[in-house]
């Protein structure tokens, strides 16, 4: 078995992507595993560490009615209209995010934070 990802610990390392980078958890609602680890997901984003604990106003849970599909069996069928949710959502986010001023990126002043892949169990 992979280890498990702290998420909670990444969470608290990380407030700059708990703050402004918006997060949607889509799930089948009879997957009950995958909507209690969205759920707890979802909780931690607001209560973790930060200014007030907050999360991005655009967050969402997006369970999806009639499946117990999950991750990326979820894409490709069409009556269940993940594809449609996902462009809605991302409409949404681009659309409120079009009053941030876009800035240059100096890669030697900002750096990106690797992820220890280790951790998912990647060698």
């Amino acid at each position: 078995m992979a280890p498990r990802l702290d998420v909670n610990a990444w969470l608290r390392a990380h407030p700059q992507i708990r703050e402004r980078v918006p997060m949607a958890f889509i799930f089948g609602d009879q997957d009950q595993q995958a909507k209690r680890d969205a759920d707890a997901i979802f909780r931690m984003l607001g209560t973790t560490g930060g200014r007030g604990g907050e999360r991005n106003k655009l967050d969402e849970l997006i369970p999806i009615k009639g499946t117990n599909l999950a991750g990326s069996a979820l894409l490709g069928q069409p009556g269940l209209g993940v594809s449609n949710r996902i462009t809605t959502y991302m409409k949404r986010v681009m659309a409120e995010r079009r009053s941030i001023p876009w800035s240059k990126v100096d890669p030697d002043v900002n750096r990106l934070t690797l992820a220890n892949l280790a951790l998912l169990g990647f060698r």
